[in-house]
Formats: C-alpha cells, sequence, structure tokens
C-alpha cells in the first residue's frame, strides 16, 4: 500500500529535485513504518486513550500517510519544467 505512493513521489522528485520535498518524503517514511504500539511504554496515554478514534489520531503511520498524500497533490499541481 506504501509502495505506490512511494514510486509516485520519487518519479516526480527525480523531475524536479527538491531538498525540501525530499526531507518531508524521509518524515513520512519515518513515520508510515513506525510501529502503531509505540504507546504500549506509558501505560498512562495508552489506557484513556485508546479508544475509538484514539487509536487512529495516536498511529503514526496515519501521518505518514498524509505527508504522502500531501506530497502527491502538491507536486501534481506544481507545473513541472522539462529538460
Amino acid at each position: 500500500m506504501l509502495l505506490l505512493p512511494l514510486l509516485a513521489v520519487l518519479q516526480l522528485l527525480e523531475r524536479a529535485p527538491d531538498r525540501r520535498l525530499r526531507n518531508w518524503l524521509i518524515v513520512g517514511t519515518a513515520l508510515a513504518c513506525s510501529p502503531p504500539t509505540w504507546s504500549d511504554a506509558f501505560p498512562a496515554v495508552k489506557n484513556p486513550v485508546h479508544i475509538g478514534w484514539g487509536l487512529l489520531v495516536l498511529t503514526p503511520a496515519f501521518y505518514g500517510l498524509l505527508i504522502y498524500l500531501g506530497l502527491l497533490v502538491y507536486l501534481t499541481r506544481e507545473p513541472t519544467v522539462d529538460c
């Protein structure tokens, strides 16, 4: 599920390299690959919040996918320069 957006963003970044977008891609990939059980070590956070929508809000992979979606929207709306 993550491979297709990643390849699309990389293909668009090959046409117009941008360091800022590459950094966002790295952050999005790190969030998307982090385990959803990061809060198991913090029982004070885990117990009251892991109910209903709290599971989605506390999942880092959700934010990684949102960053990918934002990058895809930004890169497809911005005109590219052909060499």
